[in-house]
């Protein structure tokens, strides 16, 4: 329990202070499309040793393939993309909050196009993310339309994301070999899109250097690989409920190294978003429950009745009056 603790918060920590080599490496000059390509060419290049080493197989159907090229590049890379570019004009810790609207996103999506029923929780949260939403995006203050655009259409392509590993045809595919195969055409657009524009360059020294090597390795394949270690040891609601540091990591990394300005309306409504996840976070594990009392059930009520008869075309291997199935 404690090293499954221990993984998550660091992991949020990792993904939390990512934002703040990022706006490093920006910083010195190098475009947002360079550094996304630099951030997925050696993390598909660290993932690919992993699977390697672990013996992962990276095989994939046709099918597959096409779903993991479009939710890769639109999904995956346009998330880091959008946000990567939201860091040139809203701070740090408000572009991470205006991200994690992304709960909102999927939950609507899964309501309105796939008919999950609505619960008090899928409610309340949607109205605390709404809510936060509003109370965030104070202009007053010079904060910035198109920065703040990006980062909530940074939530909406990672809304997609999300959904599509639960409904693509990749969903059952092991999570390093979706990793690989995302960084791996991510990389491929933004670095063609790099050299296309004229926009491609090298690192402007060896600090750069190291923090293009922190975003890809710790800020991205270590913090998933200890992320996957914390779900693996505490399930997937525990752990996305410790995930919750991430932004309040990115928050306090942006007030204390940038001294980036954050109002009391501001700062309710990260609370609000927050709130929003937590909400997302309790109604799956109501769901978790219920399936797990319901699983529960299913033996004893089996045990207590009768065994049918069984068809004699069952028997033979055939439907009724029907011809052998494939």
């Amino acid at each position: 329990m404690l090293k499954g603790i221990l993984a998550v918060v660091a992991a949020s920590v990792a993904y939390g202070v990512l934002p703040v080599f990022s706006k490093f490496i920006l910083a010195s000059g190098l475009p947002s499309g360079c550094l996304v390509f630099y951030r997925f060419f050696f993390a598909c290049l660290a993932v690919a040793v992993i699977t390697r080493v672990r013996h992962i197989s990276l095989r994939i159907t046709r099918y597959q393939f096409t779903h993991l090229l479009f939710f890769g590049i639109t999904g995956f890379g346009m998330t880091a993309f959008l946000l990567t570019q939201s860091y040139n004009y809203v701070p740090i810790g408000l572009a991470t909050m205006f991200h994690f609207t992304y709960p909102l996103f999927v939950t609507l999506v899964m309501i309105f196009l796939y008919r999950e029923p609505k619960t008090i929780f899928k409610i309340l949260s949607m109205a605390s993310a709404v809510g936060g939403l509003v109370l965030m995006a104070d202009f007053s203050g010079g904060l910035s339309v198109p920065g703040v655009l990006m980062a909530v259409s940074s939530g909406i392509t990672y809304a997609l994301y999300v959904i599509a590993t639960r409904k693509s045809a990749f969903s059952l595919l092991p999570t390093f070999t979706v990793i690989f195969y995302v960084t791996l055409f991510s990389s491929i657009l933004f670095g063609a899109q790099s050299l296309v524009s004229g926009s491609f360059r090298l690192p402007a020294g060896p600090l750069v250097w190291l923090a293009i090597l922190a975003v890809s390795l710790l800020c991205t394949v270590f913090a998933l690989c200890l992320l996957t270690t914390g779900i693996h040891l505490l399930g997937p609601v525990t752990a996305s409920v410790l995930n919750m540091i991430e932004p309040v990591t990115s928050l306090a990394a942006g007030f204390l190294i940038f001294h980036d300005r954050l109002s009391v309306k501001s700062a309710i409504g990260c609370g609000m978003i927050i709130l929003s996840a937590l909400f997302i976070s309790l109604d799956a594990r109501r769901l978790a429950r219920k399936e797990q009392s319901a699983s529960e059930q299913l033996p004893e009520a089996s045990q207590t009745q009768q065994p049918a008869e069984i068809p004699a075309a069952a028997v033979a291997g055939t439907p009724e009056g029907g011809e052998e199935s494939l």
